[in-house]
C-alpha cells in the first residue's frame, strides 16, 4: 500500500474487516451508490496524469510500482478501437487476473466504446470445454487468454456460428499457429507493462513456421539495439527497444532506476525509450521475432517472473547463505521454477527447512513465481570470475522433466510426476494442490490422462480425491459400455455432524457447488453426479429415476440415516424428489435446501397465462426497446417472443433449446415433464433471490406474485422462506453464497448432529 501511493480505498461489507490496521481511509461501495453521491464532480484530467499503478518485478528482487498516465492509457484505447474494430455491439471477455495487466487492456477499450464486458464464473480456465460453451452461450465476440490457455484452445473443434471473431493471446511465447477453418483470428500480443499493455502485434495466419510478435502497434515505436544502444545490422540479434505514446513515467520512487531502464533516445534527445530486455531480430518480411530474455528474467506459465527477485526473498533469511533460481522447463515451455540453497554453516540440519523455507516465500511471493521445489546444496559451481555459473548448475543438476516431452509417458503415475515435479519421491496420498498443482496444470493432467487411457475424468470427481491414488482409482476402473449406468457420489468435505448431500446441477457435474461447500462449517459433504458426464449411456427419462439411482448410490457410500439435501436451481428439483422418496420409505431427511429453484411446471389454462403475460410483458417489452435492436441485443427478446407463442398451444411446454449443451438440454426436458404425484408433505427452505430473475421467469408458468414461488401446493406444507441478496445467476457467488451458507449453518446446528464421517483435515474440497 505504501509503495502505491494509496490515498483512498473503495470496497463492500464482505471485505471491510480485512482492512483492520490500516490507517488509509475508505469508502463502502453500497454508500457510495446513495443518492447523496451522485453530485460529486471528478477533477479534470490531462493526458500526463497518472491513471493507475501496477507492480512488476525487479531486478533488486522488490517489486516496483509502473505508472501510467491517461495519454498512453488513451492510445492502447485508441489501438484497439481502430484496430479490431471495436464496437458497440462488441462484448469482450474479462478473463485476465486483475493483477495481470492484461485486464487493462480486457476492461478499458471495451467499455470506452460503450460495449459489454463479461465477468466469467469463477475457475472456468480449469475446464476449457466448460471456457468455449461459456465463450458460446454470452455471445463473446472478443477475448484475451493467456498464451498456454490459446495454445490448447487451438486443438479443440469449434462451432461455425460462434460469435466470437477474435480471440487475443499474450503473456508467453506462441509456439503454434491456428489450423485451418478457425472460425475467428488469432492474434499474438507482445508488450511489456512499462509501455502500458501491448506494444507489438500479429495476427496469425495458418501454415508453417514459427508466430511472429508481429509489428508496432500505432503511436509505439520499436528498434533493436546492441548493448551499447546502437542500433544493429538488419536481420541481427539485439535488444528490443519501445518507445512512443505508450512509455510509462517511469517506476514511483525510483529515479535512479527510472533512468537506467528508460534512457533517452540516441537519434532523438527529446524522447525517452524503454529497454525491454527481450532479444529480438526483424525478419526479412518486416516481423520482430522473439528469442528470449537477454538477462535472466523468465515468463512462467504467462507471468513475468525475476529470479533475482525470489533469491532476494531467501537471502533474506539468515539461515541461507546463497540461493539460485532457475526454470524448469515441459519441453520449450517454462513451468515453473527451482531453487538451489546453500545454507549458513550455523544451521545443523536441513530437517523442516524446506516446509519453512516454501513458507518464507508463500509470505512475499504470488503463488504463479513460487519455486515448486527447493534442493539444497554444499557448494555452487563458479565462473573464473567468481560468480555463480548458472549454466554449469542447469547442466549439473538433474531438473524433473527437463528433457521429457509428453509423448514419453506411458503411464498415469508418470504422467503425474513429469506435470508435478514435487511428486518426484512422494507418497501417493500427496494431494495435487500439496504438490504444486495449478489451473494449467490440471488441465494439462487431465487431458493428457484422458489420451492415454481413452478416460475421461471430471473435474468435481478428480478434485474430491486429488492424489495419484485417486486419479489410479479413476482411469483403472470406469464405467464401460455394457455395464449399466449410474450415479456416482464423491465426499467433497469431511467432518461431523449431520451429512449434507449437494445434488448435480443442468451440467451433471457439481462446480455450481464450489463457493457453497467453502463457506459451509466442519460437517460432511457429499456430491452426486450424474452418469452422464462418466458414461455414454441415455439421461434417465424422469427426475423420480434419476433420484432413485442417486439415492442408491448414496446407500453404496454408507449414507444410510436420511441426510440433509441441498439443490442449486434445476438441481433443486432432485432435492425435493429424494426428500419426497424418503418420507415415503419412512425416514424423511432432517433438512430440504432448495437454492432459486423453481416447483414443478402447472400446465395453467390459457387465460392464467394470458394474465400472467400482461402482468410481466409490458417492463419486459420496454427492456428489449431499451436495448435497442443491435445484433448482439436480439437474443434478450426471444424468451420474450416465445412466451406469446405459448398462448397459442394450450399446455405447449417451453423449448429446451433455451439451453447451451445436449446434457443439459436433457436434462431440462426431464424436468419440464416432472410431476410428483401424491402429494407428500416435504418441509423446504426456499432461498429466494430479491432481484427476481430467472432462466424461464417470462414463460408464463412459475409464480412470482406468490412468495413462495408456487411450492406450497407441491410441498403440502407452508415453506420457510429466506431472502437472499442478488438474483439467480449469481446467488451462487460472493457475497449471495455466503449470506446462503451461513443461514444454513445455523439451521443445521439446530437439528440433531448424527455419526461423524472422518476428518475434515484430510477433505477434498469441489
Amino acid at each position: 500500500m505504501a509503495e502505491a501511493g494509496v490515498k483512498h480505498i473503495v470496497t463492500d461489507n464482505e471485505h471491510k474487516d480485512h482492512l483492520h490496521g490500516l490507517s488509509i481511509p475508505f469508502s463502502l461501495i453500497d454508500e457510495i451508490a446513495s443518492p447523496e453521491y451522485t453530485t460529486v464532480l471528478l477533477p479534470q484530467v490531462f493526458p500526463d496524469d497518472c491513471a493507475y499503478r501496477i507492480f512488476t518485478s525487479g531486478s533488486t528482487g522488490k517489486p516496483k510500482a509502473v505508472e501510467i498516465t491517461h495519454g498512453a492509457l488513451t492510445n492502447l484505447i485508441g489501438h484497439y478501437l481502430t484496430a479490431l474494430p471495436m464496437q458497440r455491439s462488441d462484448r469482450m471477455t474479462m478473463l485476465a487476473n486483475p493483477v495481470f495487466d492484461a485486464s487493462v487492456a480486457d476492461i478499458w477499450p471495451i467499455l470506452a466504446v460503450g460495449g459489454t464486458l463479461l465477468v466469467p464464473p469463477p475457475r472456468i480456465l480449469l475446464h476449457l470445454q466448460e471456457l468455449m460453451d461459456w465463450l458460446m452461450e454470452t455471445a463473446s465476440t472478443c477475448s484475451f487468454v493467456t498464451t498456454p490457455i490459446a495454445e490448447r484452445l487451438l486443438r479443440m473443434q469449434w462451432p461455425r456460428d460462434i460469435a466470437l471473431h477474435s480471440l487475443l493471446t499474450g503473456g508467453d511465447v506462441l509456439h503454434a499457429r491456428p489450423p485451418a477453418g478457425l472460425p475467428f483470428r488469432l492474434i499474438n500480443t507482445y508488450g511489456p507493462t512499462e509501455n502500458t499493455v501491448d506494444s507489438l502485434w500479429d495476427v496469425v495466419e495458418p501454415g508453417p513456421g514459427r508466430p511472429t510478435i508481429g509489428r508496432p502497434i500505432q503511436g509505439v515505436t520499436a528498434s533493436v539495439a546492441d548493448e551499447n544502444g546502437q542500433p544493429v545490422a538488419p536481420g541481427q540479434m539485439g535488444e528490443l527497444v519501445l518507445g512512443g505514446e505508450q512509455l510509462a513515467r517511469g517506476y514511483r520512487g525510483q529515479p535512479a532506476l527510472t533512468a537506467e531502464k528508460f534512457p533517452v533516445d540516441l537519434s532523438n534527445p527529446r524522447r525517452r525509450t524503454y529497454r525491454t530486455g527481450d532479444r529480438v531480430r526483424v525478419n526479412e518480411t518486416g516481423d520482430f521475432e522473439f528469442h528470449g530474455r537477454i538477462d535472466y528474467q523468465l515468463q512462467v506459465l504467462g507471468q513475468r517472473a525475476e529470479p533475482e527477485e525470489v533469491e532476494a526473498v531467501l537471502k533474506s533469511d539468515r539461515r541461507v547463505e546463497e540461493a539460485v533460481c532457475l526454470p524448469m522447463y515441459q519441453e520449450h515451455e517454462v513451468t515453473g521454477l527451482v531453487v538451489c540453497v546453500v545454507l549458513s554453516s550455523e544451521v545443523n540440519s536441513t530437517e523442516n527447512m524446506e516446509a519453512e523455507l516454501h513458507a518464507l516465500l508463500a509470505e512475499w511471493l504470488p503463488p504463479a513465481i513460487r519455486p515448486k521445489t527447493i534442493e539444497f546444496c554444499e557448494r555452487l559451481p563458479r565462473t573464473a570470475g567468481g560468480k555463480v555459473d548458472r549454466r554449469a548448475l542447469m547442466e549439473f543438476r538433474s531438473v524433473p522433466g527437463q528433457h521429457k516431452s509428453a509423448g514419453q509417458s506411458h503411464t498415469v503415475p508418470e504422467i503425474w510426476k513429469r506435470l508435478l515435479p514435487e511428486a518426484q519421491g512422494s507418497s501417493g496420498d500427496e494431494t495435487f494442490w500439496n504438490l504444486g498443482g495449478d489451473s494449467l496444470a490440471a488441465i494439462n493432467l487431465l487431458s493428457e490422462i484422458e489420451a492415454l487411457t481413452k478416460v475421461r475424468v471430471p473435474i468435481a470427481r478428480f478434485l474430491a480425491d486429488p492424489t495419484l491414488a485417486g486419479l489410479m482409482r479413476l482411469t483403472s476402473n470406469p464405467a464401460s459400455s455394457t455395464d449399466p449406468a449410474c450415479s456416482t457420489v464423491v465426499q467433497l468435505r469431511r467432518g461431523s455432524g449431520i451429512p449434507l448431500v449437494c445434488w448435480h446441477s443442468l451440467s451433471g457435474d457439481l462446480e455450481t457447488y464450489q463457493n457453497f461447500t467453502n463457506q459451509l462449517g466442519d460437517r460432511p459433504i457429499f456430491g452426486v453426479i450424474s452418469p452422464s458426464v462418466t458414461h455414454d449411456a441415455d439421461i434417465a427419462p424422469s427426475v423420480e429415476e434419476m433420484v432413485a439411482d442417486g439415492l442408491d448410490a448414496l446407500r453404496r457410500v454408507g449414507l444410510n440415516e436420511s441426510p440433509a439435501m441441498v439443490g442449486y436451481s434445476w438441481g433443486g428439483l432432485l432435492a425435493f424428489e429424494a426428500a419426497r422418496q424418503l418420507t415415503i420409505a419412512g425416514t424423511p431427511p432432517p433438512y430440504v435446501g432448495l437454492i432459486g429453484t423453481a416447483p414443478p411446471l402447472t400446465r395453467r389454462s390459457r387465460a392464467d397465462r394470458l394474465l400472467h403475460l400482461l402482468r410481466w410483458g409490458p417492463a419486459r417489452a420496454w427492456r428489449v426497446f431499451r436495448n435497442g435492436r443491435a445484433k448482439s441485443d436480439e437474443r434478450l427478446s426471444a424468451p420474450f417472443r416465445r412466451a406469446a407463442r405459448l398462448l397459442l398451444a394450450r399446455g405447449a411446454v417451453p423449448d429446451a433449446r433455451l439451453w447451451k449443451t445436449p446434457r443439459e438440454q436433457a436434462h431440462v426436458q426431464v424436468g419440464f415433464t416432472y410431476n410428483p404425484r401424491p402429494i407428500v408433505p416435504v418441509k423446504l427452505h426456499l432461498f429466494r433471490e430479491l432481484a427476481l430473475i430467472h432462466h424461464v421467469d417470462h414463460l408464463g408458468y412459475i409464480r412470482y406474485d406468490k412468495r413462495d414461488f408456487g411450492w406450497r401446493p407441491w410441498a403440502g406444507v407452508e415453506p420457510t422462506v429466506l431472502w437472499v441478496e442478488g438474483h439467480h445467476d449469481h446467488i451462487m457467488e460472493s457475497h449471495s453464497v455466503q449470506q446462503i451458507a451461513r443461514l444454513m449453518e445455523m439451521q443445521l446446528d439446530a437439528l440433531r448432529p448424527m455419526a461423524t464421517f472422518g476428518d475434515s483435515a484430510d477433505a477434498g474440497d469441489v
